[in-house]
């Protein structure tokens, strides 16, 4: 191969070369975009809480009943949940004092709404902020308890429980002091 044709091989390949290079940068600059973006923004999601704290401090502890006696106790329950909820009442007599002829419980709460002594699920109201309920056991072992009680027991329990009331139903056919039968879950 010849010096000439040499040099135009590499005129021709270095002419080449400039012209790819124009041509990409061109087309670099001649298909630009513009574009922009929007400050992020922080989205919170918080849960809320179902809460109950108890004060038993009342609760009954009778022992030598007689009887002709009778006496109270008191159970305070606190709600300080911060999502709205319905509040139930459980109650359970257990024990041969507690059969017919024997002690005999009532139970209402500060409103003066009573409670069957052997029920679950009984409506007691629906709550939000902090919300204080009082039961109170009225018990008494009449005067006509004969000798079949001597040496039994009883024992009545009281358990509140709450749970949140979106989207649990509705009570607005509800009776406190009663099951509820449109709320949908009490767990």
């Amino acid at each position: 191969m010849s010096a000439v044709v040499k040099k135009r091989l590499i005129l021709g390949a270095g002419v080449l070369a400039t012209v790819g290079a124009v041509s990409t940068l061109t087309a670099g600059v001649t298909f630009g975009l513009f574009s922009a973006s929007a400050t992020p923004q922080a989205n919170t999601f918080t849960t809320g809480t179902v809460t109950l704290s108890q004060d038993a401090s009342g609760a009954c502890a009778v022992t030598n009943a007689v009887p002709g006696d009778s006496g109270t106790c008191t159970l305070s329950v606190t709600y300080t949940g911060s999502a709205s909820a319905f509040i139930g009442l459980d109650t359970a007599t257990s024990g041969s004092l507690a059969a017919t002829g024997g002690i005999v419980f009532a139970i209402h709460d500060q409103v003066g709404t009573t409670y069957p002594s052997s029920t679950t699920n009984l409506y007691v109201g629906t709550e939000t902020g902090t919300t204080v309920n009082t039961f109170t056991v009225d018990w008494t072992l009449p005067a006509t308890a004969d000798n079949t009680f001597e040496s039994t027991s009883a024992t009545l329990t009281l358990a509140v429980h709450a749970v949140q009331s979106a989207n649990n139903g509705s009570t607005s056919a509800c009776s406190v002091g009663v099951v509820c039968p449109t709320i949908k879950s009490w767990s």
